[in-house]
């Protein structure tokens, strides 16, 4: 008996249809089934990687199709007969595609799992691909009707059989690296990349490969200084898990994503994880054989055995310990002193009823007539103005304006410094430390102001420190709250700007002379 035999006897329920014998290879006839299966099969081995749609489509295209596939395939080879059975081909199809997706050593553990039967595979962890798990239940609908329905046992041994060995292969070929070689036997895809890495050890291998998290942003010359000391862990995503049995190459990145500059945290069993960083047009795009018995030793390529290793003498880099302190690293900076404000009250000429200090240090500041409370986490002493004043408030985001009888204020957050009257600041920043990354990944160099206002001298002004420059009919304070020159951000869990480059928050008091 073949494999995609089975017995025809059909079963007549006399009872209800809940009861009927289940025949899920049936299913594989199906206009729905046929469609998904072609669909898997043209995304994967047409579209994937060609530009005709963007990456992140074609992926999830496999992964809604794979969810109609597989179950009733699963269930036909299993020759399942009770929906029970049917519901669990369901539920283990799902179980497995969300571990794959959430767990970096479910997705090694698959991969090599794979790579027993001759079919090593390539799977991207992205929990994002899980919205494409509710194609399960479409498939338990628009499936499970057909499984009842009586048919020609002639007609389907044949038909069945072939739809069930096209699924099984194009199922398997969804996510591969390429078919698996015994020694001086067979092949595998040739690889097109500016940098591939390649397993020159002896053994089979699972290689992890994870590129930069969304909203992690670099400065590419920053880098370029320190990889080892900038390229945290923390500022890495989601693994792409190759096993790569010996000679085998992959590509170290993402080809279909264009960047100024590329950063990859490279992983495997048993060899210390490395940084691969490279601005972009350093290594030429090229084709890289799939398997060889020697090292290759182009200027892109990556080597894996004991370490990590490349002929390129700047390509990869040993990160650097988080546990250790960097020598002669810049002095990390608080956020608990950074400004913050809520959304100014509408109208003008706004009586101050009460300004008083919160137990977080932060004002609150009520007004007659209206009930909304103005709040401003802002350096101590720095508002100038008191109850029974008048105020308006102007400008939005990262600068707010308060304009009083006496005195005037702005709140200035961002990468852009206020434009003052009569005044000219210029931020300054220490460029003779080297910036560690903190728990988020942000690495960032500390910095001061300067200042000069009209004639006079030009004043340093330090953090945390107000200062005072003189004039003739009002002086001007200024009170630097934070100042820094970020490399790296991680803008899912730092404070400020969501961009690389000068992060500075400043308070601005002018107040008339006496």
């Amino acid at each position: 008996m073949s494999l995609f035999s089975w017995p025809h006897t059909v079963n007549v329920s006399t009872s209800s249809d809940s009861e009927t014998a289940l025949r899920p290879e049936r299913a594989l006839l199906t206009p729905a089934w046929l469609v998904a299966l072609a669909t898997l099969g043209v995304n994967d081995h047409l579209l994937k990687g060609a530009g005709i749609l963007p990456g992140g489509l074609t992926g999830k295209l496999s992964d809604f199709a794979g969810m109609l596939v597989a179950p009733a395939l699963l269930a036909a080879l299993m020759r399942v007969r009770s929906r029970r059975g049917l519901l669990l081909s369901h539920v283990a199809v799902g179980a497995v595609f969300s571990a794959i997706n959430v767990s970096g050593e479910a997705a090694a553990g698959w991969s090599a799992l794979m790579g027993l039967f001759g079919a090593p595979w390539k799977i991207t962890v992205d929990p994002s691909d899980l919205m494409a798990l509710p194609a399960l239940l479409l498939s338990w609908k628009a499936l499970t009707p057909a499984m009842t329905r009586p048919a020609s046992p002639a007609l389907l041994r044949g038909l069945e059989g072939a739809a069930a060995t096209a699924g099984v292969l194009l199922s398997v070929a969804t996510s591969p690296a390429g078919p698996e070689w015994e020694e001086g036997e067979g092949w595998w895809d040739p690889v097109y990349a500016d940098v591939y890495v390649q397993n020159t050890g002896d053994e089979e291998r699972v290689v992890r490969l994870r590129s930069l998290a969304e909203g992690v942003e670099i400065d590419c010359f920053e880098v370029e200084a320190a990889p080892e000391l900038l390229l945290s862990e923390g500022i890495f995503g989601a693994a792409t898990a190759w096993t790569l049995p010996p000679g085998t190459t992959a590509p170290a990145r993402d080809m279909t994503v264009e960047a100024p500059c590329y950063a990859v945290l490279v992983e495997a069993d048993d060899v210390p994880s490395a940084v691969l960083f490279w601005q972009h047009g350093d290594f030429a795009m090229e084709w890289a054989e799939g398997r060889s018995e020697e090292p290759i030793m182009a200027p892109g390529a990556v080597q894996i055995a004991d370490v990590i290793t490349s002929v390129s003498t700047k390509l990869v880099y040993q990160p650097a310990d988080p546990q250790e302190p960097v020598a002669g690293a810049c002095a990390p900076q608080a956020d608990s002193g950074r400004l913050a404000w809520s959304s100014p009250p509408e109208g003008s000429s706004l009586e101050i009823l009460d300004a008083r200090v919160g137990p977080d240090g932060c004002l609150a500041v009520d007004f007659a007539g209206i009930s909304e409370t103005w709040y401003g986490c802002v350096p101590a002493g720095s508002f100038p103005f008191t109850a029974g004043e008048a105020v308006s408030f102007s400008g939005s985001g990262e600068r707010l304006w308060i304009e009083g009888a006496s005195a005037s204020m702005v709140l200035s957050a961002g990468a852009e410094l206020p434009v003052l009257k009569d005044t000219v600041i210029a931020a300054r920043f220490d460029y003779e430390c080297s910036p560690a990354p903190d728990a988020c990944g942000t690495a960032a160099r500390s910095g001061r102001l300067t200042a000069k206002r009209g004639e006079g001298a030009t004043v340093a002004v330090p953090i945390g420190e107000p200062v005072l420059l003189e004039g003739a009919a009002e002086g001007l304070t200024l009170h630097l709250a934070h100042a820094q020159s970020r490399g790296v951000v991680n803008t899912s869990c730092s404070e400020g700007p969501a961009a690389v480059g000068a992060d500075v928050e400043l308070v601005a008091v002018y107040r008339a002379n006496p």
